[in-house]
């Protein structure tokens, strides 16, 4: 009996201390974007519109110049966007449901033909 006891115990605490670790992963890392489109820093292009789309990891909200976008459940974003004429600017920022930040720009220049 002392020994079943024991491994009761220990299997309480191992289940708990797994289920610690699980919820406090967003504490421990910052959140984490990943860009598929564009894929590079700087893109030139000549039409109005451009897809972006990405993973954001460990993150509980994820904004495109101050818009937010919406993160499935595996992470994955995407969103057309519209472009003005030149330069434009494309500034991606998560953040954890602890207030941990990051951000990826982007930088695309539109054409007009």
């Amino acid at each position: 009996p002392p020994q079943l006891i024991f491994i009761g115990v220990s299997l309480f605490l191992f289940a708990v201390a797994s289920y610690l670790f699980i919820r406090f992963i967003p504490f421990l890392f910052t959140p984490e974007i990943i860009l598929e489109k564009p894929g590079t820093e700087n893109v030139v292009i000549n039409f109005s519109q451009i897809e972006v789309a990405g993973y954001a990891n460990h993150a509980s909200s994820l904004t495109l110049n101050s818009e937010e976008l919406y993160i499935e459940k595996n992470g994955k974003f995407s969103k057309t966007v519209e472009l003005t004429e030149g330069i434009n600017r494309l500034v991606f920022e998560a953040e954890s449901i602890f207030g941990r930040k990051s951000e990826v720009v982007r930088k695309v220049v539109y054409i007009k033909n």
